[in-house]
């Protein structure tokens, strides 16, 4: 839903106008009016909106007539690049109906998400007018008013006052609204690093995983505010590190299964080896402690993936082996929650309620809840080299629409994090 308010039916009072979108792609208007005691009446629906994309549209209300009713008015960013304001009416039946256009943008005028929209009568003859706060690739920033006619609709552009380029950065600007809804809070993103998928992935594999310092450097140069990470036991779980694969491949030396080797034993020991590939080559594999620390240095949050493959030491039928692998999940996030924002989780059936049972006795529930949502889409998987981010624009806005809040920063994670940030803007503040 899309909310705005506004005196629909001249009473005097302030009524709700929404604008719903069904899960059968259907959009429709409906209207819960105010009562006399500040309550509301049941809704009453209205116009549907046939091929409109929910995502396209944002929506104002204003007396643009000045007839003493406010209309509820829908911005569409069309498609094909033009724009238009389309306005609707409480009809005789106390439903949104009288469609007409406002404005109409050619192609090429504007862009909607360089506009901060808002409504109000800002030349005093008793119409509402349509006003913008607009951010120019340049950097200018400017005032931009389109005064409402007689008729109701709205005129050409009157550009205004102006900050000229430097001064002002556009997304730290927001207009108060008198009217319409506010953007959500914009998501707090988990970064994930790309692993392709198919018949011999590990040869296509570029070691992106932010499993070390540098790794979370840049998931926090690209507006990551955490990173997700895979948590890895070395034989008979006696030390958590840091790595995505099950075996050795992408380090140097020999081949073998993480579960297999030593940390700092035997001529394949896991310690010391380093990266010999990708944009990470030469850094090292670090233990869960190291990097839980360096994630706290980076302000980030750390959400981390206890593979299944930590089956072998974690359900081992030796007491000893079992209790020291566990140790080596628990203790380091016991040690540091206090103070950091740490969250595990598993996809493995087999030992997820071994680590609810585990965590909750430890006093560490709160790792357990409050999860980021992955949002990328699921028919576009991780290649080398990537595929163009855009075929996860649809589900991200989908997504947004589900999920994001405007008065909660809903964590979400993607393996497009660069992308992602960037997409961001302009759709939430």
């Amino acid at each position: 839903m899309k909310f705005a308010t506004g005196d629909y039916d001249g009473d005097g009072r302030d009524d709700i106008g929404v604008l719903d979108s069904y899960t059968s792609g259907t959009v429709r208007l409906m209207v819960f009016t105010g009562k006399p005691d500040g309550g509301f009446d049941e809704p009453v629906r209205g116009a549907e909106l046939n091929g409109w994309q929910f995502d396209r549209v944002s929506v104002y209300s204003g007396d643009f007539d000045g007839d003493g009713r406010d209309q509820f008015a829908a911005w569409y960013d069309y498609a094909d690049g033009h724009d238009a304001l389309i306005g609707f009416d409480l009809d005789a039946d106390g439903k949104f109906g009288n469609r007409r256009e406002l404005l109409n943008a050619v192609d090429g005028w504007y862009s909607r998400y360089r506009m901060d929209i808002v409504t109000g009568d800002y030349n005093g003859d008793g119409r509402d007018d349509l006003a913008t706060l607009y951010g120019y690739s340049d950097g200018r920033v400017k005032t931009i008013t389109f005064t409402a006619k007689p008729d109701g609709t709205l005129g050409d552009a009157l550009h205004s006052w102006e900050v000229p380029a430097g001064q002002w950065t556009f997304t730290r600007a927001h207009m108060v609204e008198r009217y319409n809804s506010p953007l959500p809070l914009c998501p707090t993103v988990f970064g994930h690093g790309g692993y392709p998928t198919g018949p011999d992935a590990w040869k296509r594999d570029e070691v992106r995983q932010p499993n070390h310092p540098k790794g979370l450097a840049q998931q926090k140069s690209w507006g990551a505010s955490g990173v997700e990470a895979d948590l890895r036991l070395t034989k008979n779980g006696t030390k958590g590190v840091m790595w995505h694969n099950s075996t050795t491949r992408g380090l140097t030396g020999t081949k073998a299964d993480v579960r297999d080797i030593w940390w700092a034993t035997g001529a394949d020991q896991l310690k010391g080896r380093t990266i010999d590939h990708g944009p990470f080559t030469g850094e090292t594999v670090y233990t869960f402690r190291e990097w839980l620390d360096s994630a706290k240095n980076q302000q980030m949050a750390a959400f981390v993936e206890l593979k299944g493959e930590n089956e072998l030491s974690l359900l081992n039928a030796d007491a000893s082996i079992r209790e020291a692998a566990w140790k080596e999940v628990i203790a380091p996030i016991s040690e540091r929650a206090a103070t950091q924002k740490i969250m595990i989780y598993t996809l493995y059936d087999k030992l997820r309620p071994e680590l609810v049972k585990r965590v909750e006795a430890a006093g560490l529930g709160a790792t357990l809840t409050n999860h980021p949502r992955w949002i990328d889409a699921p028919t576009v998987r991780w290649e080398e080299p990537a595929p163009a981010a855009s075929g996860h624009y649809a589900t991200w806005q989908e997504k947004m629409d589900q999920y994001a809040s405007p008065v909660t920063s809903v964590p979400m994670v993607t393996t497009w994090t660069k992308d992602f940030t960037s997409w961001l803007d302009r759709r939430c503040r």
